[in-house]
């Protein structure tokens, strides 16, 4: 992995860097926009006794596992997370929900008018790609209102970056038609997945918004592999996940630097993006998470941006198999 390894000796990384809660990749994603699992355990939903619909959201038909209330197990929900103010049938939810609604970071953003987009996979192709990975579809906030049209496919990024019209967050994910072939999934090629990575570097560092663009790079759960440190618990009391790689790459990035701090977690790209734009916490977690401030020396000299590479791969190692489609990193 040349273009990982390239940004990483380059730029900085978090050593200790957990996913805020010991989850599969769904509640990785809900935690990605909302710092919280919403009551959910975050554990990938499963079909239910109705005809499942596209990926796992509110428009999927189906189903995840709650966690327990006051030591009682609550049955599974829709895989949604409802807004009761929405002109919608059970907030957004396919059937009735216990499920409460939560803010998004994309509610504040809108909110306090910064621009945002995910960079994924769209409704309406949401049966060519791995759409399981969009995060707006398991938010009826954002499914159901103006907010989906922000969810774009993964290829317009490289559009977006190389006209200097990103808006000021960006995410984005392996989950455009065919992208998810990238996600380093078990099953997938970790060489195609730093392919891509070194793709978005070279658009992201390189482009006409360079010098004011932060890339950040991390995944939403863990390879699952032994890890000597143990994670702590999340503010709000749950188990963190094992720790994940994460590399902050940009102009005013310390270079060759390592970051210790013990309060590093996924839910600090949230407290970053707070910092950065003045931003309310969503819920504990965020606002308690570092927010990466310690990364940065504005006063350096802007790093110049490692060339990336693109290794020459076999057609077989941008095949999908089945159970990647539909899980991922």
């Amino acid at each position: 992995m040349p273009n990982l390894v390239s940004l990483a000796k380059t730029y900085a990384i978090g050593n200790d860097v957990f996913t805020l809660h010991d989850a599969p990749s769904w509640g990785g994603h809900l935690d990605e926009v909302a710092a919280t699992t919403d009551g959910f355990t975050g554990t990938n939903p499963v079909t239910s006794t109705h005809t499942a619909g596209p990926g796992w959201g509110c428009d999927s038909f189906r189903v995840a596992q709650m966690l327990p209330v006051n030591g009682k197990l609550i049955p599974n929900q829709p895989s949604c997370v409802p807004d009761f103010a929405l002109s919608q049938p059970n907030g957004g939810a396919w059937e009735p929900t216990l499920a409460k609604h939560v803010p998004t970071i994309m509610d504040e953003m809108d909110t306090a008018r910064v621009s945002w987009k995910i960079y994924a996979q769209t409704v309406a192709n949401a049966s060519k790609g791995a759409y399981v990975w969009s995060a707006c579809p398991s938010f009826a906030d954002c499914l159901y209102t103006s907010q989906v049209n922000k969810l774009v496919l993964s290829s317009q990024f490289f559009t977006d970056a190389s006209a200097g019209t990103l808006p000021a967050v960006s995410f984005i994910m392996p989950a455009g038609a065919g992208d998810s072939a990238y996600s380093q999934h078990n099953g997938t090629s970790n060489a195609a997945g730093d392919n891509w990575i070194g793709k978005i570097a070279t658009a992201a560092l390189t482009g006409p918004e360079a010098s004011s663009t932060v890339l950040i790079v991390s995944y939403d759960d863990c390879g699952c592999f032994y890890d000597s440190v143990p994670p702590p618990l999340a503010p709000d009391g749950r188990q963190m996940g094992p720790r994940v790689p994460f590399i902050v790459a940009g102009s005013y990035v310390k270079p060759g630097y390592t970051d210790n701090t013990a309060t590093s977690n996924t839910g600090s790209i949230l407290a970053f993006i707070e910092w950065v734009f003045g931003l309310p916490a969503l819920t504990a977690n965020d606002a308690q998470a570092y927010n990466l401030s310690g990364y940065f020396n504005f006063t350096q000299p802007a790093v110049a941006a490692p060339k990336m590479t693109s290794q020459h791969l076999p057609a077989w190692k941008y095949k999908v198999s089945k159970s990647t489609a539909t899980d991922g990193t």
